[in-house]
């Protein structure tokens, strides 16, 4: 079989205008966003499925307890899954194997604890959540259920981080892409058509994510398998890592905050059944931003690593290509949504029509979000933590002001507007700061 490298030294943008790091982002990239392209199209027709089969009002109440769970993972993994990601890389590039194995070590036991502690609270409460912030009894037990998951969610997400720091990027992907939407989609037919409907949904989530842990261990174990002890003692203390995770456990809660915010209001303001249409076109118009997922996976442990070694121009370049390559990926993708976005919502069902004004709005923002969002990866990676956590919370605080004005009269096309106004206000904050902190202007021209 040809060598991938060699081919990719023969096509002519490759081999001549990119230098060897640039080609090295490229192919980590593309093998990303191979597996991201599966794994979204996985979680599409998973989606397609759920939507399908539950119905509007049934799918809009999964999509709440998803979006309570997914919060609640978001403070499960405590920011150590972004902190590995850059401390891991200086290790790996030193042969230090020892010192990554330490820094796994802690990182996992700690997410563990937290987690644990994260997902017990969340079960303890499903009842008052239920019942006085979404107005929906029924809902209690779906959230119960789904708190389970937290623990075996946040390790993934930490595993995944690990290996991305490792450079592992394909098996990085794989679990976290991947491998989850399809085992989760063959669990939820079986459970779904067995009659347990929201019920088996949740419950195939966490069967889902649990399969996942153990394979993504299995891969973790395998790329750092080495007896090597060297650099143990070079590991970061388990209180520089707790410094560092913080504020981007801080960072992550406010983006998370920030993307959910529009689907809570509109749930606690609006029936099921709206929120599952606006849940569908959210799902639709994230598709395209697998290209800057699969380009940041394998870019911000360069970021990393030159930001140690205070090369710039290597970062302004690496920053800029990538951005042309993530929006030449997307550009298909944004065309189609805004060319038929009914008949892509039509995809759902039916009753899924009447969301196609909220997935051109969603995708406009998303043309915006992806043209600047490599700039807070690249802050995150260069010790800009606080930055990115005020400029998000000042996004997020905007997000949920403009839902709470937007939505009562509105309702999905409302929460759109929120949720696009302040994803692009993020984006431009971001490299504004980074223009400040580093002058380096991440664009595409």
């Amino acid at each position: 079989m040809p060598d991938e490298r060699h081919l990719l030294n023969r096509l002519p943008l490759i081999g001549h205008i990119f230098d060897s790091h640039m080609r090295e982002v490229v192919r980590g990239a593309a093998s990303a966003f191979t597996w991201r392209v599966l794994g979204a199209a996985g979680q599409f027709v998973c989606n397609m499925l759920l939507a399908r089969m539950l119905g509007a009002e049934g799918f809009g109440l999964y999509a709440l307890a998803m979006t309570v769970t997914a919060f609640t993972t978001v403070i499960g993994s405590a920011g150590l899954d972004q902190t590995l990601v850059r401390f891991i890389p200086a290790h790996a590039d030193r042969g230090e194997t020892g010192a990554i194995r330490a820094l796994f070590a802690k990182g996992f036991l700690a997410t563990l604890v937290v987690s644990m502690s994260a997902g017990f609270c969340i079960f303890l409460a499903s009842g008052f959540i239920a019942a006085y912030v979404f107005n929906n009894p029924a809902l209690a037990g779906v959230i119960k259920l789904m708190a389970l998951s937290v623990p075996s969610w946040s390790l993934v997400n930490l595993i995944a981080g690990s290996l991305q720091g490792l450079k592992r990027i394909h098996e990085s992907t794989l679990i976290m892409v991947a491998l989850l939407p399809f085992i989760n989609m063959a669990l939820i037919y079986i459970l779904v058509s067995a009659g347990y409907g929201v019920y088996g949904a949740a419950a195939a989530y966490l069967i889902s994510t649990c399969v996942v842990v153990v394979i993504g261990l299995v891969f973790w174990f395998r790329g750092c398998r080495s007896d090597d002890e060297s650099g143990r003692m070079e590991a970061a203390s388990t209180a520089k890592l707790v410094n560092t995770a913080i504020p981007m456990a801080l960072t992550s809660l406010m983006v998370m905050g920030m993307s959910l915010a529009d689907t809570l209001i509109l749930g606690a303001m609006r029936p099921p059944a709206e929120l599952g249409v606006y849940s569908g076109a959210l799902k639709l118009s994230t598709i395209a931003s697998m290209a800057l997922m699969a380009f940041s996976a394998i870019a911000a442990p360069k970021f990393a690593s030159f930001y140690a070694e205070r090369d710039v121009s290597a970062i302004q370049r690496i920053g800029s290509h990538s951005i042309r390559l993530i929006l030449a990926l997307a550009a298909p993708v944004f065309a189609l949504s805004l060319i038929a976005p009914g008949f892509f919502m039509s995809l759902f069902g039916a009753s899924f029509k009447t969301g196609a004004s909220a997935l051109v709005i969603l995708t406009l923002g998303q043309v915006v979000y992806m043209t600047f969002g490599l700039a807070g990866q690249l802050l995150l990676m260069t010790g800009q933590e606080v930055a990115v956590r005020n400029i998000t919370l000042a996004a997020a605080i905007v997000n949920i002001i403009l839902c709470l004005v937007l939505i009562p009269p509105l309702g999905a096309t409302g929460a759109a507007l929120s949720h696009t106004a302040s994803f692009s206000m993020t984006a431009l904050l971001s490299q504004y700061v980074l223009k400040r902190h580093m002058n380096i202007y991440l664009h595409p021209f």
